[in-house]
């Protein structure tokens, strides 16, 4: 699994990594056509001038490849590589297609660290590896790695799998929100093995954080800023348009097991502790509390400095609908990525193709009369484009633009967005929240502020 980086010549990095990948399969085809039985795929040769081709990418290619040609049952393929850290990583190798795996940076790991017993330690590895794999396996329903492996049972999340090169590597493959492309991440193959080039000793490693949370690593959906914010709505009061002097009541402080314990449990027990039924009129009447808004606050910043998961890199869609100058179009319109997304939905904008790279573009929306914000939407894109933008004209309420280059691809993936939904149509949160549900904690576990915070913030604030 090995390809000959090219860190200064992106078209040349990217030929050198399919090239590479395409030689392994030939390799292996050959085999399966010759001999078959076993093949071990391995990245332990790595040098200076040799980079590592990712194992994910690489067996999938391999595994399309001897389905394609009828020969995918004279070969099992075993993965030797120092790219299996984890239990994700085993289930990516199965579930692409390897039949059995060794982690050969896990056993390097334990002899480096564990010398007095290196195997014992690979062992407890091996051992909590098997026993997440299983649970991995029990989400889609098997039990037997026979029935995972080749199986695919993955989402390419921030991968664009209609790029031509991925749709030959992961035909089965589809991104409903795109992302990068494999230009991208041929660069990172090189990037990468440049960066362990100019490493001398353990310390000049980068700790990503993907395991242990790390400052400047990656994110963690429940990591420090956010389990530092549930502590501290646990301590803001809740409170309603009722009664609630009973909140005071010391049983409140008591976890449920020993309430039990102590005195029983009872309907006084549960008094005040968000298990009684709430009236429709206290439910539509809640009001966000100040301690949540700084906890949304908090984790938008968080979020978007360190995205922990496929939501953090989602936005609503842009809208132009109220802007008036160039500047604003410009700053609006540039909120998404060109390489990581498919489309760019825009709200208070419609395009249409009128030829090969011309478009037609109109405002919508209370503002779209004003002539002068056409004006400032073809000023915006000139400003941006530059000689992309072949001709424009301004004509009654269209726009006319005539594009090549990034200018036309940028155009030809714009999408209208739907319109708003009015206040009047959105359901009360009486009628919503039953339908929802908490309590995936043990009651054992919480005092009964800390439940009614949970229970709070994922039943009446949508927090789910």
């Amino acid at each position: 699994m090995l390809f000959e980086p090219f860190f200064n010549d992106v078209d040349a990095n990217q030929q050198s990594l399919i090239g590479g990948i395409d030689t392994l399969c030939d390799e292996v085809e050959s085999f399966a056509r010759e001999q078959g039985g076993i093949a071990i795929i391995s990245d332990r040769h790595v040098t200076r001038a040799l980079g590592s081709i990712s194992m994910t990418l690489a067996i999938s290619a391999i595994n399309q490849r001897l389905i394609e040609t009828g020969l995918r049952l004279r070969v099992s393929l075993i993965v030797e590589s120092g790219q299996i850290c984890s239990s994700h990583h085993v289930a990516c190798a199965l579930g692409f297609g390897a039949a059995a795996v060794y982690p050969m940076g896990v056993m390097m790991r334990a002899e480096d660290k564990f010398s007095d017993d290196p195997n014992g330690a690979y062992l407890k590895f091996s051992k909590a590896a098997e026993k997440a794999l299983l649970k991995t396996m029990g989400k889609v329903g098997l039990c037997t790695v026979e029935s995972y492996s080749g199986g695919e049972f993955f989402e390419p999340n921030f991968l664009n799998t209609s790029d031509p090169v991925f749709r030959r590597y992961f035909p089965n493959m589809k991104s409903p929100v795109g992302g990068v492309g494999f230009t991208e991440v041929a660069q990172a193959h090189a990037d990468w093995h440049q960066r362990a080039l100019k490493c001398e000793v353990e310390s000049d490693i980068p700790m990503l954080g993907l395991f242990k949370e790390r400052a400047e690593g990656a994110g963690h959906s429940y990591g420090v800023a956010a389990v530092r914010g549930f502590v501290d709505l646990t301590e803001e009061p809740i409170s309603f348009d009722y009664d609630d002097t009973a909140a005071k009541d010391e049983l409140r402080l008591l976890t449920l097991n020993r309430m039990e314990g102590a005195f029983g449990i009872s309907d006084e027990g549960y008094t005040n502790t968000s298990f009684d039924r709430l009236t429709p009129r206290a439910i539509n009447e809640f009001k966000i509390t100040p301690g949540y808004r700084t906890f949304s606050g908090d984790m938008t910043k968080e979020r978007s400095r360190r995205p922990a998961a496929l939501r953090d890199v989602l936005a609503f869609p842009a809208d132009v609908s109220f802007l008036t100058e160039p500047d604003e179009f410009r700053r609006e319109m540039m909120l998404f990525n060109r390489a990581g997304n498919n489309h760019f939905v825009v709200r208070g904008l419609t395009s249409e193709v009128t030829s090969d790279g011309s478009y037609a573009l109109r405002l919508t929306g209370s503002l779209a009369g004003q002539s002068g914000r056409l004006v400032a939407l073809r000023d915006s894109f000139v400003d941006r484009f530059g000689v992309d933008i072949m001709a424009s004209s301004v004509r009654d309420d269209v726009l006319t633009l005539k594009t090549s280059g990034i200018a036309r691809d940028y155009v030809s993936r714009l999408r209208d967005a739907m319109p708003k939904i009015d206040l009047d149509e959105v359901q009360p949160a009486s009628q919503i929240t039953p339908l929802l549900a908490s309590g995936a904690m043990s009651h054992g576990a919480l005092v009964a502020t800390a439940h009614e915070a949970v229970a709070h913030g994922t039943n009446m604030v949508g927090g789910m």
